[in-house]
C-alpha cells in the first residue's frame, strides 16, 4: 500500500466518527413574547445560526427556521408548544429540534430567555437553558452587551459547558477603559461565567478616573453592564480619611516635641538642683530655687501636653 493511500485511509477514518455522530437538527425561529421582544428574538436567532454553523455535533436540516405560527397551523396545534415542535421535527426527519423564546421578566426590568433541545425519537427534552438578563438598577439594558449575551446562549446550549448553578457578566466598555471584576481583568464584550454572590466591578480610565458597581449575582442570571455608565467611585471616604491621617501625624509630632521639651526641663531641673546644693549665699540659693521651680512647672506642663497630643494622635489613627 502506498504512502498516499495510507494517508487517505487515515483521513477517512479520522473524519468518520464526526460524520457518524453528527445529529440532524431542525430550528424553530425564536419567539418574542411581550412588547419590544421581537428584535431580541431575532438577535437570538442570529446566535443560533452562528452556533450551528460552527458546531460539528449537529447537522442543520433547514436553512430557514420554521416559524412557530406556521408549524401550529400545519399540525393543527391550538398554540405552538413542545408537542407541536416534536411533530415538526419528526416530519422533517430530524433527530433534534431547537426551540427558544425571549420574554420580559414578570417582576422587574430583566429579559427572560429560554432555549430547549428536544429529542424527537424519545419525545422528550434533552436540555433546557434558562437565563435572566438584567442591567444594574435604574439603568437601561445596554444593547451591545445584550447582543453579546444572546449570541452566546445558543453556544452554551449546544456545548452543555456552563454549570446551571453559576451566573455571568457581560461588560461593554470604551477603548482604553480597564475593567476588573474582583480585581481580575475582565474582557469587554464577552460572557464571563462567575460564581453566585457579591462581586465588585471597577472600571478605570487612562486618566485614572474610577467607576464602580457592586453586583449581587444569582444562579442563572447574566448581568449586562455598560462600563461607561457606571457611577463614579465615591471619593468622600478617601477624602475624609486623608485629613484625619494628617491630623494623626501632626498630633503625634506635637506629642513627641513636647515630650522632648519635658525631658529638657527635667535635665535643667536636675542642673539647678546641683547648683542649689553647691550654693553658699542666700541670694544664690534663692535664684536656683526659683529657676528650679520654673523648670519643674514647665516640665509638668509639657508632659501633660505630650500625653494629650499622643492621645489625640491615637484617636485620629483608629477612629472610623
Amino acid at each position: 500500500m502506498t504512502v498516499r493511500r495510507v494517508a487517505l485511509l487515515a483521513a477517512l477514518l479520522a473524519s468518520a466518527p464526526v460524520a457518524l455522530l453528527a445529529e440532524t437538527l431542525t430550528v424553530v425561529a425564536p419567539e418574542g413574547r411581550g412588547p419590544g421582544t421581537d428584535s431580541l428574538a431575532a438577535e437570538l436567532g442570529v446566535g443560533v445560526d452562528r452556533a450551528l454553523a460552527a458546531h460539528p455535533r449537529f447537522r442543520r436540516l433547514n436553512e430557514t427556521p420554521v416559524l412557530p405560527g406556521e408549524a401550529a397551523a400545519v399540525f393543527g396545534c391550538l398554540r405552538f408548544d413542545v408537542t407541536c415542535a416534536l411533530q415538526a421535527g419528526e416530519a422533517a426527519g430530524a433527530d433534534v429540534v431547537l426551540i427558544a423564546f425571549v420574554g420580559r421578566e414578570p417582576r422587574g426590568d430583566g429579559v427572560v430567555t429560554h432555549l430547549r433541545l428536544l429529542d424527537v425519537r424519545r419525545a422528550s427534552t434533552r436540555r433546557t437553558l434558562a437565563r435572566t438578563l438584567r442591567a444594574p438598577p435604574d439603568a437601561p439594558l445596554p444593547e451591545a452587551a445584550m447582543r453579546a449575551a444572546l449570541h452566546a446562549l445558543p453556544v452554551t446550549l449546544l456545548d452543555d459547558a456552563e454549570p446551571d448553578a453559576d451566573g455571568a457578566v457581560v461588560v461593554t466598555a470604551a477603548p482604553g477603559l480597564e475593567v476588573r471584576l474582583d480585581d481580575d481583568l475582565l474582557a469587554a464584550g464577552r460572557v464571563v461565567t462567575v460564581g453566585r454572590g457579591a462581586h465588585r466591578l471597577v472600571a478605570r480610565s487612562p486618566e485614572g478616573t474610577r467607576r464602580g458597581l457592586d453586583l449581587s449575582i444569582a444562579a442563572g442570571e447574566i448581568h449586562l453592564v455598560d462600563a461607561d455608565r457606571l457611577p463614579a467611585v465615591d471619593p468622600p471616604a478617601v477624602a475624609a480619611a486623608a485629613p484625619r491621617r494628617i491630623g494623626a501625624w501632626m498630633t503625634f509630632g506635637l506629642g513627641a516635641a513636647t515630650l522632648l521639651g519635658a525631658g529638657y526641663m527635667a535635665i535643667e531641673l536636675e542642673r539647678q538642683q546641683s547648683d542649689y546644693n553647691r550654693a553658699r549665699s542666700a541670694r544664690a540659693l534663692t535664684e536656683h530655687r526659683e529657676r528650679g521651680e520654673k523648670f519643674a512647672l514647665a516640665g509638668n506642663v509639657l508632659l501633660g501636653a505630650s500625653a494629650a497630643a499622643f492621645g489625640a494622635s491615637l484617636w485620629f489613627f483608629f477612629a472610623d
